[in-house]
């Protein structure tokens, strides 16, 4: 079996605007800044059909380190070399919820390089 490991990190700085903290005349804003990690592992069954496991971690940079953990897992098909449509679970675990859901996601790559003329 044949196996495709990828990973990805991120930095974010985010802004954020909740009128539901606000006070009378005072908008409630805040910048939050953390970092992101993700582990995925793609198992490639057929030439058509997948299944793609990944788990990501989110630590705020700012007060409680632990942000959120993101689990994964989906069977995926291949509509063409560039696109794929993936059903599965996310297991999203915050420090004061966790929430369970099903997804499906269509994805598309385009090729952007430049093809030789």
């Amino acid at each position: 079996w044949e196996f495709l490991f990828e990973h990805r990190y991120r930095f974010e700085q985010r802004f954020l605007n909740n009128k539901g903290l606000a006070t009378p005349g005072n908008d409630f804003k805040d910048t939050q800044h953390r970092a992101r990690y993700r582990l995925q592992m793609t198992l490639p069954l057929t030439d058509t059909f997948f299944l793609n496991f990944y788990d990501e971690i989110f630590l705020n940079l700012q007060d409680s380190v632990f942000g959120q953990n993101r689990l994964y897992a989906a069977i995926g098909m291949h509509i063409t070399s560039n696109s794929s449509v993936q059903f599965g679970y996310l297991k999203n675990h915050f420090p004061s919820a966790n929430f369970d859901r099903i997804q499906v996601g269509v994805f598309f790559n385009p090729d952007l390089r430049k093809k030789p003329q």
